[in-house]
């Protein structure tokens, strides 16, 4: 996980080294009930990222996906932060958190 933040934007990028989707599934990874290829067997009802999407377009932000085929998944939350003058000890472009 890579928590950073970018001018007036807090970011949260999750990477998965699993490679599991392939780039055909990316224009329906965040419809309601879409379960990829490889999902069959492992509970769940294809909701999660439709809701994820829904509640980060709520608050104005996004949420954004980036896949290498065979070699990592990379999700990315942004969200407007207010104001960021608020906590000047944060500069731009400075990781927050990485774990």
């Amino acid at each position: 996980m890579h928590v950073h933040k970018r001018e007036q934007t807090a970011c949260c990028s999750v990477t998965d080294a699993g490679g599991l989707l392939d780039n055909s599934e990316i224009p329906y990874l965040f419809e309601r009930h879409f379960r990829g290829k490889r999902a069959s067997g492992i509970n769940g009802s294809g909701l999660g990222l439709s809701i994820a999407q829904q509640l980060a377009q709520l608050q104005e932000g996004l949420l954004h996906v980036e896949v290498t085929p065979g070699k990592r998944t990379t999700f990315t939350l942004s969200l407007p932060m207010a104001a960021i003058d608020a906590n000047p000890s944060l500069p731009a472009e400075d990781t927050i958190h990485e774990k």
